[in-house]
C-alpha cells in the first residue's frame, strides 16, 4: 500500500520512493515495484539516459484500487472517532 500511495502522491522514481518509505530496502522495493507492475497497478517508463532513469505511474486499475484504499482509511478514521 505504501508504494501505491507514494506513487499516487507523485513520487515516481525508485530512489525517492526508497527515501520516502521508512524501513524499506532496495531489494524489497524492487520486488514490490515488479509485482505491482506485473499486476497492472503500476506502469513503468524507462528513459535511455546516462545513467538510466525509471519512473512509475499508477494505471487506471491502480488509481481505482488507491481510491478504495483511501475510502477504507476514511471509514476507519470515522469509526475510531465515534
Amino acid at each position: 500500500m505504501a508504494v501505491l500511495q507514494c506513487v499516487g502522491e507523485g513520487i515516481t522514481r525508485p530512489g525517492a520512493l526508497e527515501r520516502e518509505i521508512s524501513g524499506i530496502s532496495t531489494q524489497v522495493l524492487s520486488e514490490r515495484l515488479r509485482k505491482l507492475t506485473a499486476y497492472g497497478l503500476l506502469g513503468k517508463q524507462t528513459f535511455p539516459k546516462v545513467p538510466p532513469r525509471t519512473e512509475y505511474a499508477l494505471t487506471d486499475s491502480g488509481m481505482k484500487l488507491l481510491a478504495i484504499i483511501n475510502q477504507i482509511r476514511v471509514l476507519d478514521e470515522g469509526i475510531r472517532g465515534e
